[in-house]
């Protein structure tokens, strides 16, 4: 049976322990540098749970053509705790934990050798999003707060192409899927204001940009680690609260663009060849959260 291969997909790199341990380091440090920035006062903290949904697209491009496209939705699960419990300046820390799940349409090339027709399948996506970050509220009114941060993110995700036979060319039966595996350390600085409108709600708004600095990728198909080169991206957020409450409303947007890696020989075979295109991905999302303490 003749058989070919989607043209995507890389379990977590040796690099994946190292960067989790640094920005959990970083993590345990922020409350210590924020408290000594506040003074005597204590930090007050809350803890929240949430979830959500986002709309996730993922490009790649070859020689200036667009060769691959996934859309889809995807779920989330989210936890983090924070300082923002109180529309008043001062310090500002957070640490935000998220869970991602889905499985999104894929509409791209399969690999054949020098034969490149399209298949259509379905790509299932498995990551998690961790973001540390510290900054500082000032007062611009009584109502108005500008807000500045800086800070890490941890992305890791697994992109697990499913095996069609839905490709455009008779002499291939099947095209087999597999696996990439990415991680990327990132930094991150953001700008924003907090409003309280009147005594019923509270809006946060947050804009800002990010540059994945480490990129490590793993091709499982073909055994071969890859590090596509990381450009900078931008990310916004917007939270509606009621006052008092313990529920907000989070809307999301982010992406990432990472430009194509070198060519590497394969880990199957050194006579084989293998890159990763330029990759572009975005996503917007909505989340209810919920605070718990």
């Amino acid at each position: 049976m003749a058989r070919g291969r989607l043209l995507a997909d890389r379990a977590l790199p040796p690099g994946a322990a190292p960067a989790a341990a640094c920005l959990a380091a970083a993590a345990m440090a922020l409350p210590t540098a924020a408290a000594q920035a506040g003074g005597t006062a204590p930090l007050e903290w809350r803890w929240w749970l949430g979830g959500g949904i986002e709309w996730f697209e993922w490009e790649e491009f070859f020689e200036g053509s667009r060769i691959v496209e996934e859309t889809g939705p995807r779920f989330t699960i989210e936890s983090g705790i924070d300082t923002r419990t109180a529309h008043q300046a001062g310090p500002v820390v957070a640490l935000v934990g998220r869970l991602t799940l889905g499985r999104v349409d894929y509409d791209g090339r399969a690999r054949t050798g020098g034969d490149e027709p399209r298949a259509r399948s379905d790509t299932d996506y498995r990551g998690f999003h961790a973001v540390t970050e510290a900054g500082y509220r000032f007062e611009l009114h009584p109502d108005h707060l500008l807000e500045l941060t800086g800070g890490l993110e941890l992305d890791g995700w697994s992109r697990m192409l499913q095996d069609t036979d839905d490709v455009d060319d008779p002499d291939i039966d099947e095209a087999a899927g597999y696996t990439e595996n990415y991680l990327l350390l990132t930094a991150r600085a953001a700008t924003g204001l907090s409003h309280r409108v009147g005594d019923r709600h509270h809006i946060r708004w947050q804009v800002g940009g990010r540059y994945p600095f480490l990129v490590d990728e793993y091709d499982t198909g073909t055994e071969t680690p890859l590090n596509p080169e990381g450009r900078g991206s931008i990310f916004a957020d917007l939270e509606w609260q009621p006052v008092d409450a313990r529920w907000s409303l989070r809307l999301y947007y982010e992406e990432y663009t990472l430009d194509d890696s070198d060519w590497e020989p394969a880990g199957v075979d050194e006579d084989l060849l293998v890159k990763q295109p330029r990759s572009e991905s975005y996503r917007a999302g909505i989340a209810l959260r919920y605070r718990v303490d």
